[in-house]
């Protein structure tokens, strides 16, 4: 994806992991996506690719988390956007 945009953080689903899989705590990621939502439909985003690259979720087991590559994945496509957005 080389554009992102509010729909994308709107519209993205993660797989959810079973009870014996680790992954990121849901409430931690949604909320996180929310405020990227809010930030990245700005001129000018706050979220640098730093704060993207650096951002920590609780790891979850024994209860439902999201895939945390699927995850991380979604985060770098939002850091290659930022990215073409500085330059262009």
């Amino acid at each position: 994806m080389s554009l992102m945009s509010v729909t994308s953080i709107d519209t993205v689903r993660f797989r959810t992991t079973s009870l014996l899989e680790v992954g990121y705590h849901r409430g931690e990621v949604d909320r996180y996506l929310e405020q990227l939502r809010h930030d990245v439909g700005r001129q000018t985003p706050q979220t640098t690719v730093v704060d993207l690259r650096y951002v920590t979720f609780s790891a979850v087991r024994l209860r439902r988390g999201y895939d945390m590559h699927q995850v991380d994945a979604f985060l770098e496509e939002i850091v290659r956007h930022l990215q073409e957005r500085r330059r262009g």
